[in-house]
């Protein structure tokens, strides 16, 4: 986690350093406030975020799931209203207005595997495990522990 933050840090000084550039602009603070959620760091992913919002919107595709975890998907719907659908925003939306299952569909149908996997979980968390399986095995073999272990709670306490 450390090591992660501190990546996520200095890509952030790097970017503010630059000058803004709304070609990366989602991209860096995305993984910046996901990075500072994830230590704990509410406050500083509740800024991102918010500058997030404030630029233009460029895709990203772990933003739209990033926020449903965090329970402010509309966020990413009034973010993307009106814009032009294709299916990694297709995915986005779906997750964002509360039905990740269908977005980890959609996900797997373009070949991304790791948002299939993350809106698979994010789907058994929200009580529909038909995907939880093919999400675990995903997870274990790019030895991502924090979801292994999400997907592992989930399945003891529906066994």
């Amino acid at each position: 986690m450390d090591e992660a933050l501190a990546d996520a840090e200095q890509a952030l000084a790097g970017f503010r350093e630059a000058g803004s550039d709304t070609q990366i602009a989602t991209e860096i603070l995305t993984v910046a406030s996901r990075c500072t959620s994830a230590a704990g760091r509410t406050e500083d992913a509740n800024a991102l975020i918010a500058e997030i919002l404030s630029v233009p919107y460029r895709t990203a595709y772990d933003l739209p799931l990033f926020l449903l975890e965090i329970g402010r998907g509309d966020d990413f719907l009034a973010l993307t209203e009106g814009n032009e659908s294709y299916a990694w925003e297709q995915a986005g939306r779906a997750a964002a207005g509360g039905d990740p299952l269908r977005a980890s569909e959609i996900y797997g149908s373009i070949g991304a595997r790791f948002p299939e996997a993350w809106a698979a979980l994010l789907a058994a968390e929200r009580g529909d495990t038909s995907r939880l399986d093919a999400a675990l095995a995903y997870f274990e073999e790019q030895r991502a522990t924090p979801y292994v272990q999400r997907c592992r709670a989930l399945l003891q306490a529906s066994a």
